[in-house]
């Protein structure tokens, strides 16, 4: 969908500082408004999130909840 200027730049700015935004889905939604992304979830590896659930809001909000996996790196002890 198209977005405002202020959007385009806010986007081209994450590609910019090499980052990855997760959170692909709607996160607040009002009635008789257009729902939208307000809620990120961003790291600076693309595989560092496995994927991003939105999940019923709490109490009266007009945001879900997100929850994720997120993937560790471990580096190994060498002997």
């Amino acid at each position: 969908s198209e977005g405002s200027v202020q959007e385009r730049q806010f986007l081209e700015a994450y590609q910019d500082w090499f980052l990855w935004q997760h959170s692909v889905q709607p996160t607040r939604h009002r009635t008789q408004q257009k729902a939208n992304i307000l809620d990120v979830v961003m790291t600076n590896e693309e595989n560092m999130i496995d994927k991003v659930n939105c999940e019923e809001s709490v109490g009266k909000s007009d945001h879900v909840t997100l929850d994720w996996i997120y993937q560790c790196y471990v580096q190994e002890v060498q002997d």
